[in-house]
């Protein structure tokens, strides 16, 4: 497959789920309506070929395989409380999950399958709903929508470092 992805997730009040994996060769949907009762967020398997899908009301995150011809659905990771926003690092070592409600952030030790929560990051967040990295994987940038901030999170140390007010929020 492909190496450029992209993912969404589509959900209605049933909880009939799909995600949609789309490729620069073609697009592959996949039914995840049996990970969790309210999945919320995807991952592009940059660069591994694990996708990961939140599934916010059962607190946990499930990796899926895509490096064959037919997405495995994996084992669920528990993670915290009602996690939205997901993100791997640029080295694909780790990854990050924003738990919303449980106001943390969970570290994801993608170097193992299933991958396994690290140290989690459980103060100084308010409402943490998206999370990115920059470039070289050092800081994570992580948007607390209750508080209208960002958080800077050095990934070395799992701690935060500065945090950002947005204007006008």
């Amino acid at each position: 497959m492909n190496t450029r992805w992209t993912a969404t997730v589509v959900r209605s009040a049933t909880a009939a789920s799909l995600v949609v994996v789309m490729s620069v060769g073609g697009v592959l949907g996949l039914s995840v309506g049996g990970i969790g009762t309210s999945p919320a967020g995807a991952v592009p398997p940059v660069p591994t070929s694990q996708l990961l899908v939140t599934a916010s009301n059962a607190s946990q995150i499930t990796p899926v395989d895509i490096s064959g011809a037919s997405p495995v659905e994996g084992t669920p990771v528990n993670v915290g409380t009602n996690p939205r926003g997901v993100a791997v690092a640029p080295n694909g070592k780790y990854a990050y999950a924003t738990n919303y409600t449980g106001n943390s952030l969970s570290r994801l030790d993608m170097t193992v399958y299933p991958p396994t929560v690290t140290t989690p990051l459980t103060t100084g967040l308010s409402g943490p709903r998206g999370v990115a990295f920059t470039p070289n994987g050092s800081v994570a940038l992580v948007a607390n929508f209750t508080a209208g901030t960002v958080s800077f999170v050095n990934t070395t140390t799992n701690a935060i470092t500065s945090t950002l007010t947005m204007p006008g929020v």
